[in-house]
């Protein structure tokens, strides 16, 4: 597959696994791309109908939320290495949305990371609260 001007890494994992990563051309496409897959997962997966994905930022991070409209959904983190993003799943809701995803494609079928969050605490009810509908 030709990869034009993305540079594209292989590495393997501790587990010996190997995983595709995707540069895009700067931090903001980066963050943009990951949070269109997180939506496009959503929609062609139905989970919701309607499907709404507000983001916040803070600092380096980015949150999104995708929900119905209720306000209680999936939440995931967004950072950015470089300009390679890696999707976290934060809470329950994500993890059952994204059970045995290890990649989303973004819009334009660049394979985007998601991996389970396991750093430092997130306070999930203030990151709720400053994104409610």
């Amino acid at each position: 597959m030709r990869m034009g001007i993305i540079a594209a890494t292989i590495l393997l994992s501790t587990f010996g696994a190997v995983r595709a990563e995707v540069a895009f051309q700067s931090a903001p496409q980066a963050i943009s791309a990951a949070r269109d897959a997180i939506k496009l997962h959503y929609i062609t997966r139905n989970i919701y109908y309607p499907v709404v994905c507000p983001h916040l930022t803070e600092g380096n991070d980015t949150f999104v939320k995708c929900h119905d409209g209720s306000g209680i959904g999936g939440l995931f983190l967004i950072q950015v290495h470089g300009s390679t993003p890696t999707i976290y799943i934060v809470n329950g809701k994500a993890k059952t949305h994204l059970r045995g995803y290890t990649k989303l494609l973004s819009a334009d079928q660049k394979p985007i990371a998601v991996e389970p969050w396991n750093g430092q605490a997130i306070d999930i009810p203030k990151i709720n609260a400053q994104m409610r509908p």
